[in-house]
């Protein structure tokens, strides 16, 4: 079943359609980012869909780390570039200088903001940022930031799942747990 959230949460996310040449550009990134670890599953980044292929992992996530550097500059007024730099290891959680971690999926129905349990002993970062990406919505897809928490916010309300991922144990929390998008200036500011 497909949930449709409801209009009241949906007006605090910050949603944009995502342009054909913003396509092209996530898909060369992610390519160059999945290529440096030979299109791998990694300790970080596997990829949980068998019906997609291997960087579209990488793919998914660049989406979602554009979606907020648009939405850094544009609402926020700080200018963020997403790492283009192609590495061939993990990184330490933090993808924009602000501290701010993007989780993204394309899953169908409306997602939890998902942390594996084995990332979260490893990652350093301030906040989290849950990014929908949403296909066929429109003659493009849309990509949707939900609200951000932030570490300790994150770490008080958590659930965990354990539904027998390759990944491990995840730790989750509720889109309607998280903050709106529009108040993370106020938490930058501050």
């Amino acid at each position: 079943m497909n949930l449709a959230p409801s209009p009241e949460i949906e007006s605090t996310w910050y949603i944009r359609e995502v342009d054909q040449a913003s396509l092209e550009w996530s898909l060369d990134k992610a390519l160059r980012r999945s290529g440096s670890m030979n299109h791998a599953d990694t300790v970080n980044s596997k990829n949980m869909r068998p019906d997609r292929p291997g960087y579209w992992r990488h793919y998914v996530g660049i989406i979602g780390e554009l979606a907020y550097s648009w939405f850094s500059e544009q609402v926020l007024g700080i200018i963020q570039k997403v790492d283009i730099k192609t590495i061939g290891r993990g990184d330490t959680g933090i993808d924009f200088p602000d501290g701010s971690q993007i989780k993204a999926t394309d899953c169908h129905k409306v997602p939890r903001l998902m942390v594996i349990v084995s990332q979260w002993k490893r990652k350093e970062e301030k906040r989290f940022v849950l990014a929908w990406i949403r296909w066929n919505v429109k003659p493009l897809p849309t990509v949707s930031l939900m609200g951000w928490i932030t570490r300790e916010e994150f770490e008080k309300l958590h659930r965990i799942e354990d539904a027998g991922r390759a990944m491990g144990p995840s730790m989750w929390v509720d889109h309607k747990e998280l903050h709106p998008m529009e108040t993370l200036k106020y938490e930058l500011h501050h």
